[in-house]
């Protein structure tokens, strides 16, 4: 008995098959996720007050390929033409101190440098150092992400997992 030969479907890919492997609502010819979150590691390795790239509190963070991971860069496709970066950083707690200190020379405020509530306060109004850096971070993701490949909607979650 012959063994029967198997040929290639011309049919459509199933949707489901699709979704399932994670490769759903993606435009042909695109680059891979891991080139993407490469070149997002470099650029977010030269941000002022980057220390480090975290690889996730509770749970793994990272994008995978064929014999690769990219530790710390984390991408969505939630739908065509959108893609969600999830950056986890670790600052430099120096770093963020020295901001603190500049925003309290630079507004002659009376509170010390190193005081908790005062960079709380800056934080929260959306001036403090460590804002300042996720919004660098934003830009440069952003910035690469068009350099690199043309992609519609890109939205750039940051998370600050530890300062050191």
């Amino acid at each position: 008995m012959s063994h029967a030969t198997v040929r290639p479907s011309r049919a459509s890919p199933n949707p489901a098959a699709q979704r399932a492997s994670g490769q759903r609502d993606r435009p042909t010819g695109h680059i891979s996720d891991v080139a993407l979150a490469s070149a997002t590691e470099r650029a977010v390795r030269e941000v002022a007050g980057v220390t480090d790239l975290s690889p996730g509190l509770a749970t793994p963070v990272a994008t995978y390929g064929p014999g690769q991971r990219v530790t710390g860069i984390a991408i969505h496709h939630p739908a065509a033409e959108e893609v969600i970066f999830e950056v986890h950083v670790i600052l430099s707690e120096a770093h963020c101190i020295m901001g603190s200190a500049d925003a309290d020379a630079d507004a002659k405020d009376d509170a010390p440098a190193h005081d908790a509530s005062a960079v709380v306060e800056r934080e929260v109004s959306g001036t403090g150092p460590i804002t300042e850096i996720a919004g660098r971070i934003r830009d440069v993701v952003g910035d690469t992400v068009r350099s690199v490949a043309p992609l519609g909607r890109v939205r750039v979650d940051v998370f600050i997992d530890d300062l050191r």
